[in-house]
């Protein structure tokens, strides 16, 4: 029998949790358990692939640039290969470095083709030439005789005797200094300065009115290695 000095305290019917629809909390931050979804007021972190961005894919772009194929080439391919096995970011920088070299490849080609011509007929070696021939710049001797020059790039030349009707004979031949290529207009003052200062030094005599005609690089035919300089005097 109880005693009626004890207090009474209200009963209630004890449910599982599942029924009653509570939610379970962890302790420390407040964040509801179960939940797969993102925390509220985050954002998805954008930025790199998770292997960053090819450095190889860049050089190989800049060498490609640079018109080094030899170099541009192998190394784009080899960024491609990278870039799928390490996820990374550079696929178009690889690409474009293969493209600019393709383009450099053709413009080495169409040159070769345009300039390429075969050596002049000479009774020796290096002796006069016997018959009229079309050929390059380069293949030019002194006292080599040509047919009429204009102003401009000249890609090819027609050698002739000189005993024959010419537009002017080689005098002296000088090559550039190695280097970068140094610009159109100070290219243009070496090559005329070195023709005049050898063709003052030269007991040479003209005879007739004539002008220093010089044919020296261009800027694509620097970067392939051209350096030579030829000048010549040509009647006015």
């Amino acid at each position: 029998m109880s005693d009626p000095r004890e207090p009474k305290f209200p009963e209630y019917a004890a449910r599982p949790p599942a029924e009653t629809g509570g939610a379970k909390w962890d302790r420390g931050p407040r964040r509801k358990r179960g939940g797969d979804g993102p925390l509220l007021n985050m954002r998805p972190i954008e930025g790199l692939p998770p292997g960053g961005s090819s450095t190889l894919a860049i050089v190989a772009l800049v060498f490609g640039c640079l018109g080094a194929v030899l170099l541009s080439i192998p190394m784009a391919i080899a960024a491609l290969v990278r870039i799928a096995g390490r996820n990374q970011a550079g696929r178009g920088k690889a690409i474009a470095a293969l493209a600019v070299s393709g383009l450099w490849i053709v413009g080495i080609v169409v040159w070769v083709a345009e300039t390429d011509g075969e050596s002049p007929d000479r009774d020796v070696a290096s002796g006069p030439v016997t018959t009229a021939r079309t050929t390059r710049p380069q293949e030019l001797k002194v006292g080599d005789c040509v047919a009429n020059l204009e102003e401009g790039s000249v890609k090819q030349v027609t050698v002739a005797p000189c005993d024959q009707p010419n537009g002017g004979r080689v005098f002296a031949l000088f090559v550039l200094p190695a280097g970068p290529w140094p610009g159109q207009e100070p290219v243009q003052q070496k090559v005329k300065d070195g023709c005049w200062d050898r063709w003052s030094a030269s007991t040479g005599q003209a005879d007739q009115l004539s002008n220093i005609f010089v044919l020296g690089p261009t800027e694509q035919t620097w970067r392939l290695g051209d350096r030579g300089v030829t000048c010549l005097l040509t009647p006015r």
